[in-house]
This record gives structure tokens, sequence and C-alpha cells, in this order.
């Protein structure tokens, strides 16, 4: 398992709190004769001032139990019919507790008004999709004159598009929008708002921060911060190593892990997106790619990186685990003593299986064992004072020699008898080790990232300056070790030496897992790993093949 910069340590969604009400009296629906008030944007803000506090949700409760006309709070009357209904007050509390709703900066029939400022085209710093600009009517000719600044009150749109086209409205994605403000709203960037809205018109960030990085270019910022470099909507570049080409992208499940045993046998696992089919399972053969199903539900989070005996061995939520014959396709589930989440799988033999996660409470590893007659626990607990934090994958020489990384730094060592606990180097966290015959690295970190590497009994930083954090790492037998991470981020290890290859310039999707062929292709694969997410899943390939992006239906 990764975690993204914009997930929880460990990659869920944190819980909302719960808050109730309690009155005298059931809380009913109570029709007062009034004129309807207009609906406002925050439910039960009754002074406007942005905050719902517990003085109005109690003003609200009296309107909803007839203790007080609608005209105390007509912001509680969310729907203007006259009346405040439970499910009103429930928006209220919801207000109180994580704050009002934003509004976009931007009408929703722009359409109507707006100019075409530049047509459909696909967008690299975008993440990949396509995108057309418009711009509303005070700014339409400052806009195409390249004017610094624009007027006061200009609103320019960015529509961003999942298809190969602008002109299908149910794959518009979300809005990036910018609206000009008075001066002094920002001096530093020109006084520019700044949102990302969803296509359900939801605001998802109402600042800056995830677009003012490529804004601040030279260019852009010339141009009161417009960047409107032309972009070839179809390009074709030639990959450097290490620099990763979308093959497919925007899968409806974020994928996980990805092997393979030719350049023309891949495989790539991950999320179940709830669509009936259970967790993605990609196969390509070289011409195109195919889902499988596996007859299992929840996410996969780890393969085998190579078949043992035979078979690959995929691990998830919920103890799941499948053993999968790549020559008929079937996947058999094995049981196993878990319920929590098994981040990583490996083994040496069918009778010689490891996995490890978290045993279900978030932050105790879990290490489970099958030596041919069943999986069973191995308890790890003791070999750390404070115990063994949740542990994200597991990776080994031989039956001998066996890792596993995980929280706080942690790696553990199996000698063929018992685990013990190794200098690692660090207190961050590790996500994923591999390694060969010389080399065995494990990546991490948050935001920024580390490696380290095993030098004789111990590991030691070997993280070079400014490295992002990497989620996976893969060593081959022969060849160029390759680690990727958060906005698709890519690094190499050359001459004995980690370095970044790939910034990431995709604000949203992160690499999960890097699997490196033997013709030296690198394959990728990660989506949006923000917590709770996993959806907008991409594979990503650099080599010397022409990958097919076709997946069949």
């Amino acid at each position: 398992m990764g975690v993204s910069a914009r997930s929880n340590a460990d990659g869920r969604a944190a819980r909302a709190p719960r808050w109730g009400i309690r009155a005298a009296a059931p809380l009913l629906a109570i029709w007062v004769f009034v004129a309807a008030a207009p609906a406002l944007a925050c439910p039960g803000d009754c002074d406007g001032n942005g905050q719902v506090t517990i003085a109005e949700l109690i003003r609200s409760v009296n309107i909803a139990l007839g203790n007080a006309p609608v005209s105390n709070c007509a912001a509680a009357d969310v729907n203007g019919n006259g009346t405040v209904a439970v499910n009103e007050l429930i928006a209220a509390v919801n207000a109180s507790l994580s704050g009002c709703p934003i509004e976009p900066i931007f009408p929703a029939n722009y359409r109507d008004t707006y100019t075409i400022v530049r047509d459909c085209r696909f967008s690299i710093e975008h993440g990949g999709p396509m995108i057309r600009v418009w711009a509303d009517p005070s700014s339409v000719q400052p806009y195409l004159d390249e004017d610094n600044p624009l007027p006061v009150g200009s609103i320019i749109i960015k529509e961003e598009f999942l298809g190969t086209d602008c002109d299908t409205d149910s794959e518009l994605d979300r809005w990036r929008v910018m609206r000009k403000e008075e001066p002094g709203f920002d001096d530093e960037h020109g006084d520019w708002a700044w949102q990302w809205v969803d296509a359900d018109r939801s605001v998802r960030f109402n600042d800056k921060t995830t677009c003012i990085g490529c804004h601040l270019a030279p260019e852009c910022v010339a141009r009161d911060y417009m960047c409107t470099e032309d972009a070839d909507p179809t390009p074709t570049p030639v990959p450097q190593p290490g620099e990763l080409d979308l093959v497919l992208q925007n899968l409806p499940g974020a994928l996980l892990s990805i092997t393979g045993t030719s350049p023309t046998d891949v495989i790539a696992v991950g999320a179940d997106p709830g669509d009936g089919k259970g967790p993605m399972v990609l196969r390509y053969d070289g011409t195109s790619w195919r889902r499988l199903e596996t007859g299992a539900t929840g996410d996969l989070w780890w393969i085998s990186v190579t078949p043992v005996d035979g078979a690959f061995y995929m691990a998830g939520d919920g103890g799941l685990v499948l053993r999968f014959d790549p020559v008929s396709e079937e996947f058999t589930r094995q049981d196993t003593p878990t319920g929590g989440i098994l981040y990583g799988i490996w083994g040496a033999a069918a009778d010689d299986l490891w996995a490890v996660g978290d045993a279900g409470d978030g932050g105790t590893a879990i290490v489970l064992r099958n030596t041919g007659a069943g999986w069973s626990e191995v308890d790890v607990s003791g070999v750390r004072p404070q115990g063994v934090p949740t542990l994200f994958k597991v990776w080994g020489r031989s039956t001998s020699e066996v890792y596993a990384v995980g929280g706080s730094g942690v790696i553990l060592r199996y000698d063929g008898e018992e685990w013990s606990l190794v200098p690692s180097g660090t207190t961050r966290t590790l996500f994923t080790v591999s390694g060969n015959d010389s080399i065995v690295a494990a990546v991490g970190g948050f935001i920024s990232g580390v490696v380290v590497e095993l030098d004789g009994d111990e590991f030691v930083d070997a993280t070079p300056a400014n490295f992002p954090q990497m989620n996976g790492v893969f060593v081959p037998d022969e060849g160029t070790p390759a680690a990727g991470g958060v906005s698709r981020a890519t690094g190499l290890r050359e001459s004995g030496t980690w370095r970044q290859v790939d910034d990431g310039i995709d604000t949203l999707r992160d690499y999960h897992a890097v699997w490196v062929d033997s013709e030296e292709g690198i394959w990728a694969v990660g989506g949006d790993l923000s917590a709770g997410i996993l959806d907008r899943g991409v594979v990503a390939y650099g080599g010397p093949q022409n990958v097919s992006g076709v997946l069949e239906p």
C-alpha cells in the first residue's frame, strides 16, 4: 500500500464525528403559514456569516418544534417552503460540524453567455484529460489580447473531460475556475480566486493550492497567470527511461499492483469500484487489455511479483487471498484467519507463502503464513517493545531471508526460523520492499520521500535530495531499479544512486506500484489514492514497446 499526500496515514477515509440534538418532543415538520423565504447557501446560518453556531441550531430546532416562527431563522428553511423538517435540521448540523457549503464562483448556465477562448485539447499538465476554456463576456477580448491584468470580475473556466473529446457532457469530470477579485485580495498572485469544482458542482478545493504551481511559470505570470501554451491534442512523445506515458486512464477503480511474465503478458490488480464485477484485475496480451472477474469482492492491494509454482497470489481487504492460475485464468479463494487488510503477499513456493497487513485496528501488524496446510497467523508482537505497526509489503530473497516493511520505518527480517527487527535508517513509513541478489531497497515517506537500502545487517538511508514520496519500488534481477509515487513521479537507481526522473505533474493521481519487464520496459499503476476514494485508475508505460491502450468491453 502507498499513501497519497491527500490521504490519511492508513489510506482510509476519516470518519466524521457524530453529534445529536435532544428535544423534549419528537422533531416534527411544523407547517407555518408565512411567506416562504428564499433558500440560503448555508442551512441554519441564521445571521448569514458563513458559520452555524449551537445557538443557531437551537433556533432551528425551536422552529421545527413549532416554538418559533420561520422568520427567526430563514436559513433553516432550506427549500423555502415555510417549514423546517428533520432533513433540514440534519443539514444544519452537518454545516455546523463541517462548515458551510462553498458555492461555485461561476454560474451554472455559463455556456449561455460565455465564449470558448481555447477549444478542446489534450492536457498533460492537468493529468491527461481533454480540456476546453471559456471566458465571461468582460474577459473574452482581454484574454485573446493577452492583457495583463484582466478586468476585475473576469471568470475563466476550464472544463475537463474524461473521454477523447469535449462534446459529451456525461464525461465532464470537473471544472478549474479563476475569478479576478478586487485589488488586495491576493497581491502576491494577481488577486485571483481559484476553485476546483466536481461535476456535481460540489467544491473540492477553494484555494490556489492545486493550481498555482503551474500558473507561477514566468510565461503564465506574464499573461496574468493565464497558461496557454499550445499542445498537440494527440501527443506521441518519445519516452525517456523513467518517463512514463499513460496507456489507460480514468478506470473506475485505482490499480494498486502490477507484474507479469513478459512484456506481452502483464497483470494489474486494484480496487473494487462497486460495479458488481469485483476488484479491478486487468490482463494485457500484447494487443489489448481485458478485465477478469475474480468472483470475489473487496480491494486487492497486491499481487506476488513472480509466479509461485506457476500461480500468482493476490491479497486485499477482509483477509482476501486469491490464487490465480495464468493458464486457465481460474481464481481460487483461500481461507485466512483474519478480517483485516492484507497489503502485501510473497512466496518462494506454494507451501511457503507470506502475507502482511493490518489486523483491522488501523495500526497493528498482522503476519500470515501458509506452509501448505492453510493460512495461520504468526505472532510478531514481541519483536518490538512498543509492538509492530501496520506492515505494508513483504518480499524475500529466499525462504531464509524475507523482509517486511511498514509504519514508523519498521523493517522485520525472517531468517528461516524467526522474525527480528532490523535497523532501518529511518522512522518514516515504508510502503514497499524489493530486491535481487545484490540490492534490497525499501521506499516510502509522506509527500517527501525516503529510500533505504540493505548494507550488511542493517538498512541505511539512500534518499537523494528533494526526492518525493515513493509508494512502489521494483528491483529486477537484471536492469535498472525503478520507483513510482505521488503525482505520478518516478525515480531510477543508476550507478548506485537514486535520482528523480519524472517530477510528477498530476495533481490528482499517484503511482502505487511499478514493475520492470525483461526488456527494461517500466510499468506503473495507480489512480486517485485519496482517503477512501481509490478511483481514476491508470496504467503507464515507458520502454521499447508500443503498448496498446485498448480495453476490451
